[in-house]
Formats: C-alpha cells, structure tokens, sequence
C-alpha cells in the first residue's frame, strides 16, 4: 500500500475503511494502468493541460508564434535517466509493445472522465502513424488532465495550434484500462514538436536531440496551468524529420 495514497485519501475523507479502501483501489487501478505505459514509452503518462486555453472546447489558437531566433541547442543526455528513456530507444520499443507513434490534431469533445485521474476525451485527426499499428481518422481517445481536482498530478499535455500533437497512442489492450484507447503527447508548431528543455514530458525527453528555445504560445485542458510551468522549467522545439528519422520503419 503506498503511504501517499492512504494520506491522500484520509486529508479528504473520514478515516471509514470502506472508503479508504475503495478509493486507494480506484488510484492503485490508475497507478498499474501507467506503469504499463511507463514500460512501454519510459516517461510520465497523461496528465494535466495547460494556460492559453481555448475560447471553445476544441478550437486552438489561430496564430502561433515561432520559434525564437536563437542559437540550437543540445539537451543533456543526462536529462533522460530519471524519467525518460532516450527517445530513440522509446520510439523503438513503441512498436513491439503495441503502441503507435502518430503525429495528428486533437479536438476535445467536451467528456470528461475520472478513473483514478482526470481524463479528457479527444478525437483525433489528420491521423499520420509514424510507427506501430495505424491508428484511424477520426479515432477517439483519452489523455489525462487533472484540471485542478484534487488528484492533480504532474504537467499535463498541450497542443499547438490546430490541436496538432505528436503522442504515444495505446490502445486498450495495451493500457489495460477502462476507458479506451490512451494518448500521451506533446504539442507540435510549424514543422518541430516542442518538449521540456530539461526532462521528461508526457513520455518525451529532448535529451540528447538539437533544437531551438521556444517561447510561442501553446494550448491545454481547461482550467490548467501546464503552459505556465513548462514556460518557466523552459520549452525547446525539435524537428519532426529529426524524430521522425528515430523511429523503426
């Protein structure tokens, strides 16, 4: 039993067996459910989305600014240890687990969904799959987003403009949970995906790839403050052809 579950649920409820114990169970469900995808894609899985939200469920900003014109940068190798494997080696092992790589918009329907965390339901499309099981036009799936409940987790996914992403797609199969098919992403501007400059995302590390400082604005989940806290942990954009030249044909 882990003990910052049992302290979270007793902050929020009498100490009642039955409730304690059902609530550590829904959060141990959600807990097994990430560490699968953890195995699969090395990195922190779904969770909260960010400032600069849309004035509609599903309509991203219509303008977004480049990337600043600043000297490339390399992220340390190093970065990767704690969270993330190198991207290379999550992009090869996304396939023979049964994930997919795709590059696609994501338009939030407006569901959302508790099952241990937050989940937002986005459709999918413009759907290209770089590696793994083609995903479908029109596909939809969840991505977890605590937007300020109580069981917020970590920085949660953006996208940039046109919901347009570049994520780790498992299907039910593969995440093991009840919801559906999962995605875990990070937003994607012009021709680059941007990433944390320094660690794990959403299962992206930088490490180790070229690319430029980004300062441009960036969409979330409702009611989240992700953009904020990426923008002060610093936000680095890489090309898609270098990722795209990472992942197994």
């Amino acid at each position: 039993m882990d003990p910052a579950h049992l302290r979270d649920v007793l902050s929020r409820h009498d100490a009642d067996p039955d409730v304690v114990l059902t609530q550590l169970r829904v959060k141990q469900r959600a807990r097994r459910r990430r560490q699968t995808i953890f195995a699969v894609t090395a990195g922190v899985m779904l969770v909260a989305g960010g400032v600069g939200i849309w004035s509609r469920l599903g309509e991203a900003p219509g303008t977004t600014s480049s990337t600043a014109a600043e000297s490339p940068t390399t992220a340390d190798a190093g970065l990767a240890a704690n969270a993330c494997l190198a991207l290379p080696e999550s992009l090869s092992r996304a396939r023979s687990e049964g994930v997919s790589v795709i590059v696609a918009r994501g338009k939030l329907t407006g569901r959302t969904r508790i099952d241990g965390y937050r989940y937002h339901e986005v459709t999918l499309s413009h759907v290209r799959t770089l590696t793994g099981p083609a995903v479908g036009e029109g596909a939809t799936v969840w991505t977890q987003a605590a937007s300020g409940s109580a069981d917020a987790g970590p920085e949660g996914p953006l996208w940039g403009p046109d919901g347009a992403l570049l994520g780790f797609y498992a299907p039910q199969n593969v995440n093991r949970g009840s919801l559906g098919a999962v995605v875990s992403h990070v937003p994607v501007v012009g021709n680059s995906a941007i990433l944390a400059a320094d660690g794990c995302w959403n299962s992206f590390t930088a490490a180790g790839l070229q690319g430029v400082p980004y300062h441009g604005p960036l969409t979330g989940a409702p009611g989240s403050d992700t953009y904020t806290r990426l923008q002060q942990r610093g936000l680095v954009a890489i090309p898609l052809d270098t990722i795209e030249k990472l992942t197994p044909p």
